[in-house]
C-alpha cells in the first residue's frame, strides 16, 4: 500500500519506535532500506531520532542495525551458556511436576464428579483439569 500511494506522489513516511523493534538483522534491515530508498519511502525511527532520506541517516540505521544484531547473538549465547551450566548442576528445568499420588487423586476426582468438574475445569486441588 505504501509503494502504491509513493507511486501517486504521496508523501509516504514509514514511522517506527525503536529499529530493533523492525529487525534485528542489520541485512535485513539493509534490504528495508533499499526497499524504501527505491519507492521513496522515508523511515523514521522515533527512538533513535533517524530519518533514511540521507545518507548520514542511513550510515546510522545500518551501525545500529549491526549493533542491534550483536546484541542479539550476545543474549543467545548468555543463554545457551546459562542453561548448559544449569544442566552441568542438574538443575530441572520447566513446571515442577505434581506427585503420582496426588495426580492418581486429581484423576479419581475427575472421574467421580462427571460433568461438574468437567464445567468447571478448576477443580478442590486447583489444578486445571485440562492440562492432564
Amino acid at each position: 500500500m505504501s509503494c502504491d500511494l509513493s507511486k501517486v506522489g504521496k508523501q509516504v513516511t514509514f514511522t517506527i519506535y525503536k529499529l530493533d523493534r523492525l529487525t534485528r538483522s542489520m541485512f535485513k534491515l539493509l534490504e528495508l532500506i533499499e526497499q524504501f530508498n527505491a519507492s521513496d519511502i522515508q523511515l523514521v525511527s522515533l527512538h533513535e531520532k533517524l530519518e533514511t532520506d540521507s545518507l548520514i541517516g542511513r550510515l546510522l540505521c545500518v551501525i545500529l542495525g549491526f549493533v542491534a544484531e550483536s546484541e542479539l547473538e550476545n543474549l543467545r549465547f548468555r543463554t545457551r551458556e546459562g542453561l548448559r551450566k544449569a544442566k552441568e548442576k542438574g538443575v530441572k528445568l520447566g513446571a515442577k511436576r505434581i506427585s503420582k499420588e496426588k495426580e492418581e487423586r486429581i484423576i479419581e476426582q475427575y472421574l467421580a464428579g462427571g460433568n461438574k468438574h468437567q464445567n468447571n475445569s478448576k477443580n478442590r486441588t486447583n489444578f486445571d483439569l485440562n492440562h492432564l
